[in-house]
């Protein structure tokens, strides 16, 4: 009786923790990218060449750039859906 209940208790805990942890990097995320879409386009100061998208809060509307792989701000996005997803709420 004992063990069945601590299956029980072990189950349950795990199902919650579950829940919220898979439910809470979202929300960080979300309000990270956020605070990103009002800072300035950076390229950056590496040497690569990669597609990326900033948000313009003067045209309201998601922009390409080309991203050098390292020294972002927040406002560096891997698609257009990606930032007008963040941004353009």
């Amino acid at each position: 009786m004992t063990s069945s209940r601590l299956f029980l208790v072990v189950v349950i805990t795990c199902t919650c923790l579950t829940f919220f942890v898979s439910a809470a990097p979202q929300n960080r995320v979300s309000r990270a990218a956020a605070w990103g879409c009002y800072q300035p386009m950076q390229k950056g100061l590496c040497r690569g060449f990669f597609e990326r998208f900033y948000y313009e809060p003067s045209s309201r509307s998601c922009q390409s750039f080309i991203y050098s792989g390292c020294g972002d701000n927040g406002n560096n996005f891997r698609s257009y859906s990606e930032c007008s997803q963040a941004c353009q709420r």
